[in-house]
């Protein structure tokens, strides 16, 4: 998959909102066809957040069981306002086996 400046910004934000909870390094990102996740350790089953990035649009899938799960974004910045969202969410899958 062809990985775009936008998503390798949000991977960056995202290890940036979660520096405090865990070695930013063990965030990876896996890229599809159809979104972008954001995982710990490597392990697919860890998913933190997804971005759906296509054309104009900017959608992210915030895995910690709040509503909505999907959010649009204006800009890649604007995870920043779903902080604490993406943090529960790597709480939430650090805390699962």
């Amino acid at each position: 998959m062809d990985t775009t400046s936008e998503e390798v910004e949000g991977l960056r934000i995202v290890r940036e909102i979660c520096s405090s909870d865990i070695d930013p390094v063990r965030l990876i990102e896996r890229d599809t066809k159809t979104h972008f996740d954001v995982l710990v350790d490597q392990d697919g089953l860890k998913i933190i957040v997804r971005f759906h990035f296509f054309g104009g649009s900017k959608k992210v899938e915030i895995h910690d069981g709040a509503d909505p799960t999907l959010v649009e974004l204006a800009s890649v910045s604007d995870l920043r306002k779903y902080g604490e969202r993406i943090r529960t969410s790597l709480k939430k899958t650090l805390s699962t086996k």
